[in-house]
């Protein structure tokens, strides 16, 4: 049988508030499904960071600098994600125009539809009080 990953809906009700959703405001269940991952991950981001709506412990280097992840940075410019990490690494900047901005990569691979680019998700969630702070959206 294969690994169960994301939400798993178990069908007993919830009877009674629990201390999860007393300080938080909301179950931990419904953050899960949410967020379509287990309710143990939701628990574990309490553990770890203080909050269930914060994913990791540090912004990544583009949302610090940024205020955007990888993926929302390629898309504003219609690049691939590593073009984007080039223009970074080499001008600081991912909207830099070159003699070479009209090159094309011919692939027939969407990367705007790959999982490995798609599914990056910021650090924070929007009901995180400091989300103002990193982002402005």
């Amino acid at each position: 049988m294969p690994k169960k990953t994301g939400f798993i809906n178990t069908t007993a009700p919830i009877k009674k508030i629990t201390r999860f959703e007393q300080k938080w405001g909301e179950a931990a269940r419904d953050i899960a499904k949410r967020e379509n991952v287990k309710i143990e991950t939701i628990h574990m981001r309490v553990r770890n960071y203080g909050s269930p709506y914060q994913r990791a412990k540090n912004p990544t280097p583009y949302e610090a600098q940024f205020g955007k992840t990888l993926f929302e940075l390629a898309i504003d410019t219609g690049y691939h994600p590593f073009t984007i990490t080039k223009r970074i690494k080499y001008h600081n900047d991912p909207y830099h125009e070159s003699a070479w901005t009209g090159h094309k990569w011919n692939s027939n691979d969407d990367w705007r539809t790959d999982t490995r680019w798609c599914n990056q998700k910021r650090f924070l969630m929007k009901e995180h009080p400091e989300y103002s702070n990193y982002f402005n959206d």
